[in-house]
């Protein structure tokens, strides 16, 4: 016989599942509890999912509830997107503009975004002061 404590529980599917849930209830704007402003459209969040996929997020969100986004950088359709690919890993389907896409996200510093969306797309970006 094989001791009980050498066998280890593993529930394969959980964080994608947990993933899922948190969208969710992102959707249904429960236990959100930041904002993100992207011209007069706020997108309620929350501050572990964003901080958990982006370098700005985190440093910015430790101080602040709410971020405001230059329309410049993206419209609140394409942030939208990009919020639903944080939470989901896909990017929902309809039109993208994929360049500007993945250089909103590399200025949002969601690098794994970013970097994962690279092949799809010619990147020619410049560095953008995204906050208004």
């Amino acid at each position: 016989l094989v001791p009980l404590y050498r066998y280890k529980m593993e529930l394969p599917n959980y964080s994608r599942q947990l993933m899922q849930q948190l969208h969710a209830l992102r959707k249904e704007k429960q236990f959100c509890d930041c904002s993100i402003l992207v011209g007069e459209t706020p997108h309620p969040a929350h501050k572990l999912v964003l901080a958990a996929s982006s370098m700005l997020f985190k440093s910015v969100l430790e101080g602040s509830d709410s971020i405001s986004i230059d329309t410049d950088l993206l419209s609140s359709q394409e942030f939208s997107s990009l919020l639903d690919m944080v939470y989901t890993g896909k990017l929902p389907p309809g039109k993208h503009n994929f360049t500007r896409l993945i250089a909103a996200a590399d200025s949002l510093q969601m690098f794994d975004v970013a970097q994962k969306s690279i092949p799809w797309c010619h990147l020619t970006s410049k560095s953008t002061n995204i906050f208004v």
